[in-house]
């Protein structure tokens, strides 16, 4: 699930409620994603390789599945 950081709070603050967090700096185009999409390969949200519909090794969902673009709760 992504999540944003909301006014008035500091990153130290949300990474004390939720330390499995991690910070993302920027969220790929839809152009990169819909690549992604056709050769069923991505990046996760902490920038490893893996499948579009999967997680990475560090347990850390895709682009596609954190973007829900496949329409349910995967």
């Amino acid at each position: 699930m992504l999540r944003t950081l909301q006014p008035g709070k500091t990153m130290e603050e949300y990474l004390q409620k939720y330390p499995d967090s991690h910070p993302i700096q920027q969220v790929p185009t839809l152009t990169r994603l819909e690549y992604w999409y056709i050769v069923d390969r991505a990046r996760s949200v902490d920038g490893c390789v893996c499948k579009a519909e999967g997680h990475c090794e560090h347990g850390y969902q895709s682009w596609l599945l954190a973007l829900n673009v496949f329409g349910g709760n995967q």
